[in-house]
């Protein structure tokens, strides 16, 4: 495999620690919803490493965008089926859509919360843009939901992929992780 089949060392690197950060606010954010007001040290605790990491991501989104518009990413193997070129490129950009939309709709709910304590990037005080809103906060709140839960399907669906190219492929030139290491 030459330099040119793989992606270029930066956007590699963004990419695993995207992933790994990714990952850890939907699991982070899974762990967290269901504690109630019990447990609200912990729970302030929580909300306030997720809304630093998230605001960590949405920075790393452009860091990304950044990277994928200067480097023109190696083409998939001319031998992978239509259907599967068709459905990773959909992923792809889905998972960009996804990931510059979740921390917006993060920080909107935040910034609309009735009793928001504020928004905090690892202790840096970032500003409130709207106005507080029940309305605008349950709308947010929903979307967030609904978007991380979609972006962990389409991972998924990029992972099985992923896994399908590497070891189901009769094929070895379809092995798309390689381009990634």
């Amino acid at each position: 495999m030459t330099n040119h089949d793989k992606y270029p060392a930066s956007m590699r690197v963004m990419h695993w620690l995207m992933a790994i950060l990714i990952l850890g606010q939907i699991f982070g954010g899974w762990y967290m919803t269901p504690f109630d007001e019990e447990r609200e040290e912990l729970l302030g605790q929580l909300y306030w490493w997720h809304k630093s990491f998230g605001l960590l991501a949405f920075l790393f989104v452009f860091i990304r965008l950044s990277n994928r518009l200067r480097y023109v990413p190696p083409e998939l193997p001319a031998s992978l089926p239509a259907f599967d070129r068709k459905l990773a490129h959909f992923a792809h950009w889905a998972i960009y859509f996804l990931i510059v939309m979740i921390p917006i709709t993060g920080y909107t709910l935040s910034s609309t919360f009735e009793y928001s304590d504020g928004i905090t990037f690892f202790g840096i005080h970032v500003p409130e843009l709207f106005p507080k809103s029940e309305a605008v906060y349950e709308a947010a709140d929903w979307l967030h939901a609904i978007m991380a839960y979609t972006l962990l399907a389409v991972v998924v669906l990029h992972l099985a992929g992923v896994i399908k190219h590497r070891y189901f492929d009769k094929n070895p030139d379809n092995d798309v992780l390689k381009r990634m290491l």
